[in-house]
């Protein structure tokens, strides 16, 4: 075989191993920046070996590979991804395209920092949430089960929890709870703490994400589900180290 047509087949096959580990595993092996420098020689190579083609390269596709666990829907429009670039010469031979595609029309642009996050379609029907699809392979996604607060009336408290933050909030202590529950939400978490006896002044909604709870297959948030005390807050001296900066 063909040294250059093995590096193809080489890089698709590791591009496709490490989208599977991105998408479907959460758990990459590579950073984003040494992914796209694989993709872009892919690419490279690809465009000079248009007889190789083939449909199903990491290059001809978006996103990552369908899990199991949820409900394949097809979209209704394609969820495309966002091309990069590391080199400037790119970016401006980008600006002078588009200047060309818009016939001299004045273009300005705006820069901003990329967040990272995972990209859903949203879609309603009568002003309610039908159902929330992930990117998938951009054609299809799948159908990921918004959180149920039915769950929270069932959930128990821990009893050193509750008397613990009684005891910060008859001490005149500020008790803020928050959640990265929606506003639709809000009845049913304060009848919750309501009926658990905890004494409050505000709930916070919409708190944003983070940690495990990312996860698609939550073994990894049971396996570090909290099984400690609640513990007062103490006092204590403690040497830590710092920067010079003087």
């Amino acid at each position: 075989m063909d040294s250059t047509k093995r590096e193809i087949e080489k890089l698709r096959n590791e591009l496709h191993e490490h989208n599977r580990k991105y998408y479907v595993d959460a758990a990459p092996e590579i950073t984003d920046r040494q992914f796209d420098a694989l993709l872009e020689r892919l690419v490279h190579l690809e465009l000079e070996h248009p007889e190789w083609k083939d449909s199903n390269s990491p290059t001809q596709r978006v996103g990552g590979d369908l899990t199991e666990k949820f409900e394949k829907v097809p979209h209704s429009q394609p969820m495309l991804s966002l091309s990069n670039s590391y080199n400037l010469d790119e970016i401006l031979e980008w600006a002078k395209r588009l200047d060309k595609l818009l016939e001299g029309e004045s273009v300005e642009f705006v820069m901003e920092l990329k967040y990272d996050g995972v990209a859903i379609s949203l879609q309603y029907e009568n002003r309610r949430l039908v159902r929330a699809l992930t990117r998938g392979d951009g054609t299809v996604g799948e159908d990921i089960p918004n959180e149920e607060p039915e769950r929270m009336v069932t959930a128990e408290a821990y009893p050193d929890a509750i008397e613990t933050i009684n005891r910060w909030f008859d001490e005149g202590h500020h008790i803020c709870f928050f959640t990265a529950r929606t506003e639709n939400h809000r009845i049913v978490t304060e009848t919750w703490l309501n009926e658990k006896g905890f004494n409050y002044h505000s709930l916070l909604m919409g708190k944003p994400r983070g940690g495990n709870y990312h996860w698609i297959d939550n073994h990894v948030v049971r396996a570090t589900r909290y099984t400690s005390k609640f513990t007062d807050l103490v006092k204590r001296n403690v040497e830590i180290e710092v920067f010079d900066d003087e």
